[in-house]
């Protein structure tokens, strides 16, 4: 394959989308997801019916549910929260995680799981107010993407570096969901990388995804960064710990904490755990402390 692509550098590298390239005017439009969205919605009303429990009591009851990794009582759940409270952004996405945490029982159950979690994450992007939730919702969006790239007849996906974006693409946020072809190998573009990254070389365009365990699903951990020094999701951390001189911030789970991260000059960087959380701290801590700046 193509020099400059590099196949997870590591392990397994999440398709994600640049905080700062796609600005807050809703730039990414999908007409399937639209559609999707209007179906999803209507069909979360008709399976909720009549809610009588208040959204506080419902959330409670959620993550209750989570608490013992029943995802699919706390998939339910969320979806009487959505049917009553659908303008808020924050219910979609935690919908949308909630959906791909649920270990599917075949493809078909898995795809369905995915085109919801999908659906989910694109109405929470489209109706949110802020940057943060915006970028969280198009961070699910490229895990549904690169989740369900190894169905039957689903494309693979690649995440392009920022300078590539603008060379071929003029910077333009219709590079989304575009067809590319690497070495004859067909793939859909489904991120771009902050200007600047060049992690594990300096002439690395391309990202794929690869799976930690071809049987599991959302096996990915990722790392992502932003020169956005306090983002939403890396608010009150559980914990801080010094590696080698650098300071780590470890939010959740000690033992299995979904997230480790670091500042580094103007930017900030993070490891995401997988969506079964399968690394360790130790782990997450290591990854870390082993990214370099280039």
């Amino acid at each position: 394959m193509h020099a400059s692509v590099r196949a997870g550098f590591a392990a397994a590298l999440v398709a994600f989308f640049t905080f700062t390239a796609f600005a807050a005017d809703k730039p990414f439009q999908r007409s399937d997801l639209a559609d999707s969205a209007v179906r999803l919605e209507t069909q979360i009303k008709t399976e909720s019916g009549q809610v009588a429990k208040p959204v506080a009591t419902l959330r409670s009851e959620a993550e209750a549910a989570f608490a013992k990794r029943d995802f699919r009582a706390g998939m339910q759940t969320l979806a009487q929260i959505v049917s009553v409270a659908p303008r808020e952004a924050g219910n979609w996405l935690r919908l949308s995680r909630a959906i791909l945490q649920i270990r599917a029982n075949d493809d078909r159950e898995r795809t369905n799981f995915l085109e919801r979690a999908a659906t989910a994450a694109y109405i929470a992007y489209q109706r949110s107010g802020n940057a943060g939730e915006e970028a969280d919702a198009l961070v699910l969006l490229g895990r549904t993407f690169a989740d369900g790239e190894d169905l039957p007849g689903k494309p693979r996906v690649v995440v392009v570096s920022h300078d590539f974006w603008v060379e071929r693409f003029g910077a333009q946020t219709a590079a989304l969901d575009q067809a590319l072809m690497l070495d004859e190998v067909g793939f859909r573009i489904v991120g771009v990388m902050p200007a600047g990254f060049r992690y594990p070389d300096p002439d690395a365009k391309f990202w794929i995804p690869m799976r930690l365990d071809p049987r599991a699903i959302g096996d990915y951990w990722g790392l992502q960064g932003t020169t956005w020094q306090n983002p939403p999701l890396l608010r009150e951390s559980s914990e801080t710990k010094t590696v080698g001189g650098r300071k780590f911030q470890i939010y959740g789970n000690s033992g299995n904490p979904r997230i480790v991260a670091w500042h580094s000059g103007s930017a900030v960087y993070w490891v995401t755990n997988t969506l079964e959380l399968t690394l360790t701290r130790a782990q997450m801590i290591a990854i870390a402390s082993s990214a370099k700046h280039l």
